[in-house]
Formats: structure tokens, sequence, C-alpha cells
């Protein structure tokens, strides 16, 4: 998935538009000019459209193989959930001191509202996400795994949610289109 933000900056003759995709490097040119940049967040609305995904992270340290399955055997550690995917990118906003507003989809289930409560704890608000019933929130599980006194490695992901169909998706993306974000940045 990739993920898009469209600046928008007011100059005395003309708008500049810039387009920074997290997959390209920035150019030389565009380095200098990157304090203007980041300080033009402050106080703007920049609306986030997109796949609101809950990423969550379990962190196991391990000794042992299984003798089942050529498989590590993890003793838990800790665990961490965070927006992932566009909910990454409304975090990434609201550090920069922009007002994030996110418009997606989460369900109704314990990580769309985990989701939503990290939003209302940095004081996003979260009025345009939908969370239709019969909707699981979108689950990207990574296990992390290494010994006490090593870095933790990925050793599987599993994903889980997104259960969204198209047909309610066109009928929410019109309601939300129908509203006024009052911003400089979608």
């Amino acid at each position: 998935c990739a993920c898009f933000f469209f600046f928008f900056f007011q100059g005395t003759a003309t708008t500049e538009i810039y387009t920074l995709s997290l997959h390209d490097a920035l150019p030389i040119s565009m380095k200098k000019n990157l304090r203007k940049w980041i300080s033009a967040f402050q106080g703007k609305r920049v609306v986030v459209w997109g796949d609101l995904v809950a990423d969550h992270m379990l962190y196991g340290d391990s000794s042992r193989i299984s003798r089942e399955a050529p498989i590590l055997i993890l003793q838990k550690a800790w665990e961490s959930v965070s927006p992932g995917s566009a909910g990454n990118a409304v975090m990434n906003v609201a550090s920069l001191g922009g007002i994030p507003v996110p418009v997606g989809v989460t369900g109704r289930d314990a990580m769309g509202q985990k989701l939503c409560r990290i939003f209302k704890a940095r004081g996003i608000d979260a009025s345009y996400i939908i969370r239709p019933d019969k909707v699981e929130t979108a689950v990207k599980m990574r296990v992390l795994a290494g010994g006490l006194h090593t870095v933790k490695q990925q050793v599987i992901r599993v994903d889980s949610g997104g259960n969204y169909d198209k047909a309610r998706s066109e009928e929410h993306t019109s309601e939300l289109q129908s509203h006024s974000f009052n911003s400089y940045a979608v």
C-alpha cells in the first residue's frame, strides 16, 4: 500500500503543489526546504483518507525449538497496538503539528475501539471514522522473536479482518464525499 501526502502551500504569486511518496527519496532541492514544509503543518487541517489498520506487535523471547515441528517456542514478553497504514499517516501529521482528520473504516470490535482511543488520546477527531456493524477491523499482527539480549526479528505476520464489502464502501464513500472538510490538504 503506497501512502501519499499532497502538500499545498500558498506563495505570493502561485500555489505550489508537492507530492511526497513514502517509497521515493527526497531530491536534494526538496531537502533544503524541509524545515519550511514541516513548520507549514502547524495548525493546518489535513484529511487522511484510507485504510485504518491496527498494527499489533507481539514480542517474545525464544530459547528453544519445538519438538513437534522446526519452529521457535516463544515466551510472550509484551505486546503493543498502534495505528497502521493510513492510521500511521494520521499520527505522522499530528507529530508534525498538523490537525489530522482521519477518514476510513474500522469495526466496532476491540481493535477498532483501541484505534479510536489512540486517536482521541492524541486529541485527534475520530468522527469521520465509519464503524459499521459486522465489520472486523483490519489487523496486521507481527510476531517478533529473539533471545534475551538480542534484537527481535519478525518471524511471522498474521493478517485478519478488513472484511468491508465493496457495495457498503461505495455507499459510505458517497456519504463522506458530501462533507466539507475545510482542510488545507487531502
